[in-house]
């Protein structure tokens, strides 16, 4: 069984009241510190005084790196949206040679491959892989 008290803080501030004056007068009849400590104290505050340039590295450091940081990630939002855009204005081509294209193509323009592009541009005028690469000429260029 757990016993359950409830805390009452006028109760704990009249008793810190109350021990207020003995802990005043232990305090002050504990001596300082020793002249050991005190040498310490001395050392470590001049040693820190005479670093100031550690903690300005630290920060300029500090600022590099989250400068880093936000140029990795706003390079790699301009790429997909770089990437995103690239591939909306294939898919406005495909739609565009699928309207003026006389033969029936894929429904799909979103899954079109790059090699599927070629052979489209190659119906347009008419031609095929075959005839492309072996015209009499030797030239095959495109007319589009």
């Amino acid at each position: 069984m757990k016993k359950e008290e409830t805390f009452n803080e006028e109760a704990e501030l009249q008793a810190l009241e109350g021990i207020a004056p003995w802990v005043k007068e232990g305090f002050a009849r504990m001596e300082g510190p020793s002249d050991r400590v005190l040498k310490a104290i001395h050392e470590e505050a001049v040693a820190q005084v005479s670093r100031p340039h550690l903690r300005f590295r630290f920060s300029f450091m500090l600022r590099l790196s989250v400068a880093a940081a936000l140029l990795l990630l706003f390079s790699g939002v301009a790429f997909q949206s770089w990437q995103s855009r690239s591939r909306e204005q294939q898919q406005q081509v495909v739609q565009l040679l699928h309207m003026t294209s006389p033969s029936p193509l894929s429904e799909d323009p979103i899954g079109t491959e790059p090699a599927e592009l070629a052979n489209l541009l190659l119906s347009v005028q008419g031609l095929d892989r075959e005839s492309y690469f072996n015209a009499p000429d030797g030239t095959g260029a495109l007319w589009l």
